[in-house]
């Protein structure tokens, strides 16, 4: 009897102990790994690689940093010193295509005029301001190119991030029992090492936006925006990914300047609008709002108002219907509504190109939460310099690239916060600069309006995103533009694209103009959105963007 208790407690023993040297060996291990490999800001939402966005180059006996990234507009050949000069104040731009001030060439981008403004501010001081934004990165690419820069040593970063968060296609996890094992294996550095080295990368350094740009061609809603677990999950990845680019830029002494989106509201119809209703409830709503369109093109606004708030009442997450009603209350002078209901169209676009609210809410609370984060609510503050106090084509070329004045606005703004917040450690000749002043600082011969590219770029995504008024207006500014032995070739795709928009388009606008004096036939109306099709078909095939 005791010979077999003795045993049994043996046994248990030797179990025992054998659980705890693999525990120690793997504690050993760890604790190796950590001082070996530093435990660097896992993303725990998505399986990105590495991202790198230079290349060194030796010049002189110095090292060297070149933008050679071709997400990062290598085409502009941006160089400059790995290390800091004596006196010199180094800021960095992080964000996507707006914040490059693509697709503008680079002395007329906003880091550019700021650059130079804060020269002007601050002579004791040698300003550098190095642009490393990259096209289409949403913030948790971002979150991998921040790492990279911190050995530059920034004195300050701004981030300029929100609107691409939806570009790529991705299917993020729900299973709780799935995030637990992931929130596990995260804790361990070890673990964190070993399924880096046997995993291959599901996204690489360049997004694959194919298949989001193509259902913006088709006017698909993406799963992303209309599914509301991964919609809350969209907007958890970018609170953390925000989070941990505050805790980096805290360990390592940099001041970080998180700025809110600003966007075009009066100007940029949304992409996708959601009806949700069942057949009767959908009769109701058309009519009211066919109702309310014939009365916009009748300039009778007030009526206007009220069939596109009926219509708004049948169907309130209908991103249209709530664009048409503020067009209305705008029109109407009530421009208090007209910027809630712009608002409320953008932020229920089911295939969004434009920040939703929720993500310069986030900046905010995060700002409130981290008093050594500055906040530069632009969005709030271009909207002092927009006709009617709405941002629209007057501030942006599209949906959220800022035009010249736009970028000036910006750079004048950010300028402000540096000097407001004292974040350059000199004295300023001045507590405060005008956009004028910004405006002859940066004074050049350059026009949007004279930028055939730019002007072309802008058209053509108004064309992609069906902005039927907007693209056929730019359309015909263009074609004003190309030489008359040109413009009448069948010769170029941009003028071919040109001619077809203008004729396609018009067609479109002319039917619904005719509905103001009598109801369309079924076959005008056929007629007129197969050539639409067929115009999508011709020039916006999957992969042409």
């Amino acid at each position: 009897m005791s010979n077999t208790f003795y045993s049994r407690n043996k046994e248990i023993l030797l179990k025992l102990s054998s659980i705890f040297i693999v525990l120690l060996l793997f504690g050993i291990i760890e604790v190796t790994i950590r001082i070996i490999f530093p435990d660097k800001s896992s993303d725990n939402m998505i399986d990105i690689g590495a991202i790198n966005l230079f290349s060194k180059e030796i010049i002189k006996e110095e090292t060297w940093y070149k933008i050679s990234n071709k997400n990062a507009y290598s085409d502009r050949n941006t160089l400059f010193k790995k290390d800091k000069e004596k006196d010199q104040f180094r800021i960095i731009c992080l964000g996507g295509s707006a914040s490059a001030s693509w697709p503008h060439p680079p002395p007329e981008i906003y880091s550019t005029y700021l650059e130079k403004s804060l020269q002007e501010l601050y002579p004791s001081k040698k300003i550098e301001i190095i642009n490393c934004s990259a096209h289409g990165f949403a913030s948790y690419r971002i979150r991998q190119v921040f790492e990279t820069i911190i050995p530059l040593k920034p004195d300050a970063v701004i981030i300029w991030s929100g609107n691409n968060e939806f570009l790529e296609r991705r299917n993020y996890k729900t299973s709780e029992l799935k995030n637990f094992l992931i929130d596990f294996r995260n804790n361990f550095r070890s673990l964190t090492l070993v399924s880096e080295l046997i995993s291959k990368h599901k996204y690489n350094d360049t997004p694959d936006v194919a298949e989001t740009f193509w259902k913006k061609v088709n006017e698909e809603a993406l799963e992303l925006r209309s599914n509301p677990e991964q919609f809350e999950k969209v907007k958890e990845h970018y609170r953390q990914s925000m989070e941990s680019i505050v805790n980096e830029a805290e360990i390592n002494n940099i001041t970080l300047l998180l700025m809110t989106v600003p966007v075009n509201l009066r100007d940029w119809e949304p992409n996708v609008s959601y009806l949700g209703l069942n057949s009767n409830d959908s009769i109701q709503w058309i009519e009211e709002f066919k109702d309310g369109k014939n009365q916009m093109l009748s300039s009778d606004y007030s009526e206007a108002i009220v069939s596109f708030s009926n219509a708004n009442k049948i169907a309130p997450n209908h991103a249209e219907t709530c664009f048409w009603l503020a067009r209305a209350y705008e029109l109407n002078n009530d421009t208090i509504s007209a910027l809630k209901y712009y608002i409320e169209a953008k932020d229920l676009d089911y295939n969004p190109f434009r920040v939703i609210s929720d993500f310069n809410n986030i900046l905010s609370a995060i700002a409130n939460n981290n008093p050594e984060v500055v906040l530069i609510d632009m969005e709030e503050m271009i909207r002092r310099y927009a006709h009617n106090g709405i941002p629209g084509f007057d501030l942006f070329l599209d949906y959220v690239h800022p035009t010249k004045d736009g970028n000036m606005v910006i750079a004048c703004e950010t300028a402000n916060i540096i000097l407001k917040t004292n974040l350059v450690s000199a004295t300023a000749v001045s507590k405060r600069i005008r956009l004028n002043e910004i405006k002859e600082i940066n004074q050049s011969d350059y026009l949007d309006e004279n930028d055939m590219y730019v002007q072309f770029t802008r058209f053509s995504l108004c064309c992609m995103t069906h902005q039927y008024y907007s693209a056929l207006y730019f359309g015909k500014i263009l074609k004003d533009k190309i030489p008359p032995e040109l413009s009448n070739t069948t010769n170029s795709e941009k003028i071919n694209l040109i001619n077809d928009a203008i004729e396609t388009f018009q067609q479109y606008i002319d039917l619904e103009k005719t509905s103001i004096i009598r109801k369309p036939s079924m076959e005008e109306e056929q007629n007129v959105m197969n050539d639409i099709k067929s115009f999508y078909r011709k020039h916006f095939p999957y992969g042409a963007f």
